[in-house]
């Protein structure tokens, strides 16, 4: 939304611009705090409003984002537009979850008259995207369908930031919360055992935390267990941690907007409930426990599913906080952080990916070389 630097764009951008030394790419945003992070750290960056912004805009043959490109003027700009996305199809996105009733339904599908006007008013729901990446073939069409695009329009190369789970990358650290970082990195340093929660937004009824977990029990099972817990909300959650500094001696929260990619290497359990972070989080081959305490209220009322839930889920699923606990417990105590998942998290990423490497911002690079601009080119 114009105010991060992370998700697939934030490593395709250090890859070009720290091995592609032909290409020029320019990172723009609303923040005040990006833009001097990214321009002292030696990266072409321009404020959105700025002249710079609007004439790299109408320059631009290739204009990348990972969910909107609200902060590159629409109106200047006639660029090939390329949504890396943000997540895999897993919950139902894109025209599949516009709900009957609503403005956006009525926008969207309207005819006539009707739909003149709307065109004029809101030129942006209706200029349509170019591109669109995918991790798998086996989603192209799925692809196509919720995003309201022909097959040829969906580039699958995988995603960005999935390199940074399996490698080092020059700078990956920008955008990172700092101060949770350290304590990540001396805690596992001491051995202990490193826990990421990290659920997804709803769309209607969100929680707090401390109705989801009872945290003074949790801080104590984290103590019994040899481990801390890192909790990161989703960026658009409206919910509030309810954890000030110190209250905790083994919770912590990560701040929402920054990135969290470079410190999933650390982790040793993923707990979430429908994120399509545990996709990615795949590639580690580490436990994962889905706690999805609202399952039948997210099922009916939210946006459901592109594939039976229970049945594509490579972890243990609870949907009672007693039952994380239990998990907790067996799982560092008496397992010693393995459990019997590990075929079926194989299947599953087998499934969502095409390659499970290091190379997809390369992989991207190139086929944005080979099929899009060379299509260009020819037109």
């Amino acid at each position: 939304m114009g105010y991060t630097f992370s998700g697939n764009p934030k490593y395709l951008f250090l890859f070009v611009s720290n091995n592609i030394p032909k290409i020029k790419p320019v990172w723009i945003t609303h923040s005040e705090e990006i833009f001097y992070l990214l321009k002292n750290s030696g990266y072409t960056v321009f404020k959105s409003r700025s002249f710079k912004a609007k004439l790299s805009a109408v320059r631009a043959k290739i204009i990348i984002y990972g969910h909107t490109r609200i902060a590159v003027n629409k109106c200047l700009s006639s660029g090939i537009n390329i949504n890396l996305m943000h997540g895999c199809p897993f919950k139902k996105s894109g025209i599949d979850n516009i709900v009957k009733g609503t403005k956006l339904y009525e926008i969207i599908f309207s005819k006539g008259i009707k739909r003149l006007f709307y065109k004029i008013v809101y030129f942006s729901s209706f200029k349509k995207e170019d591109y669109f990446c995918s991790t798998s073939s086996n989603f192209e069409s799925l692809l196509a369908k919720e995003r309201f695009v022909d097959e040829s329009r969906i580039l699958t190369c995988g995603f960005s930031r999935n390199d940074v789970l399996l490698t080092e990358i020059k700078d990956e650290e920008l955008f990172t919360d700092l101060e949770a970082s350290k304590i990540i990195k001396n805690n596992k340093e001491n051995g202990k055992n490193i826990i990421f929660y990290i659920p997804t937004f709803r769309d209607l009824e969100e929680r707090n935390i401390s109705d989801v977990f009872d945290l003074p029990l949790m801080d104590k099972v984290l103590e019994e267990t040899n481990a801390i817990m890192i909790c990161k909300l989703h960026v658009l959650s409206k919910s509030l941690t309810e954890i000030s500094e110190n209250q905790y001696k083994n919770i912590y929260v990560y701040q929402s907007e920054n990135d969290i990619y470079p410190l999933l290497r650390s982790a040793d359990l993923l707990i979430t409930d429908y994120s399509s972070i545990y996709f990615d989080y795949l590639f580690l081959k580490k436990p994962i426990l889905f706690y999805s305490y609202d399952f039948s209220n997210y099922l009916s009322e939210e946006r459901g599913f592109y594939f039976d839930y229970r049945e594509t889920i490579p972890g243990e699923f609870v949907t009672e906080f007693k039952d994380v606990v239990k998990y907790l417990k067996q799982l560092f105590n008496e397992k010693d952080g393995k459990d019997n998942y590990s075929k079926k998290r194989d299947s599953v990423r087998n499934m969502y990916f095409n390659d499970v490497d290091r190379n997809s911002s390369k992989r991207t690079y190139q086929i944005i070389l080979d099929r899009v601009l060379s299509k260009r080119k020819k037109r």
